[in-house]
């Protein structure tokens, strides 16, 4: 659990530090819409680059891969259809609250607590293959769908998906990996420095967006926030247990690996897509948070159920 706490430590520091700025107007609450511009186009496209075009796709295929796709497949419907047809949300925040539910924070958390929890990062590789080679990039050509403010038509989403640049960052990093061709290091290194001005960039101006909000301002989205929370962290690793061992056989510690990895919480992009859609802000933060904060427990009681015996 040190690692738990350590990972969310450093996220809380970034948040925290973010909001300091907002309040004390060394940075002003309005920056925060530059940052996420910024995060979209150079940011996120450089990390989802870098990581599929580092990554040895072809070893990283087989069941961990399948039960993270499976699993984050089903939450995200799962939870589209409670939002369009129980919760009657509108479609924007049903897909904030699908991203919520199913896009996890794989990277800053995932890593860590792989490395230091199952021994080896590679238990979250296929987590972040499958998020950033085709769930991140998909969940945003929607968002730019639902953007655009009226009803789309082919050619208008055809286009809007020829300039998302996530998709185009994940096809090329993959055929970087596949190739296996070695960039030099003078177009690498300006790639990684976007990259790495991602996370702390999505942290900053999460926190920048609390400045002048109160607790209250968040019980009209209560009820979905609860939903998507329970789908993150209760029905995704639920189902991604039951993916493991009951459709490929899996036991002992990989059954464990690919139950804790299906139970990350929700990424901060999910709040990324609020402010490309102009909805949904209270639901994308409170689901980030509330499950950031529950983690822990999550996590203990997977041990507690699934690590038995591991």
């Amino acid at each position: 659990m040190s690692a738990v706490l350590s990972g969310l430590g450093v996220i809380w520091a970034v948040i925290a530090l973010g909001w300091i700025l907002g309040a004390t107007g060394i940075v002003g609450p309005e920056a925060k819409d530059p940052l996420n511009r910024l995060v979209y186009t150079l940011g996120l496209p450089a990390l989802v680059f870098l990581t599929l075009a580092r990554a040895n796709i072809a070893e990283l295929l087989g069941t961990p891969l399948a039960v993270a796709g499976i699993s984050a497949s089903l939450a995200a419907l799962i939870f589209w259809l409670l939002g369009r047809f129980v919760l009657r949300l509108s479609p924007a925040c049903t897909l904030i609250g699908t991203m919520g539910s199913s896009l996890a924070n794989a990277a800053y958390l995932g890593v860590p607590l792989a490395q230091y929890i199952l021994g080896s990062a590679a238990h979250v590789a296929p987590v972040i293959l499958f998020q950033m080679g085709i769930l991140t990039p998909a969940l945003f050509i929607a968002a730019d769908v639902l953007a655009v403010g009226h009803r789309p038509s082919v050619r208008s989403v055809g286009a809007m998906i020829g300039k998302n640049p996530l998709l185009w960052s994940a096809i090329v990093g993959g055929a970087v990996s596949v190739t296996g061709i070695t960039l030099p290091q003078l177009v690498i290194a300006p790639i990684e420095i976007l990259g790495g001005a991602a996370v702390p960039c999505i942290l900053i101006a999460f926190g920048l967006s609390f400045v002048g909000e109160h607790p209250a301002a968040f019980r009209l989205a209560a009820l979905a926030i609860s939903v998507a929370t329970s789908v993150k962290l209760i029905v995704q690793p639920v189902l991604g247990y039951l993916c493991a061992r009951f459709l490929f056989g899996a036991s002992g510690l990989d059954l464990f690996a690919m139950t804790l990895m299906s139970g990350l919480p929700t990424a901060q992009n999910a709040y990324l897509v609020a402010f490309r859609v102009g909805q949904g802000d209270y639901l994308a933060r409170g689901t980030v948070l509330a499950t950031t904060v529950l983690i822990i427990p999550s996590f203990v009681l997977i041990a507690a159920i699934v690590g038995v015996g591991t």
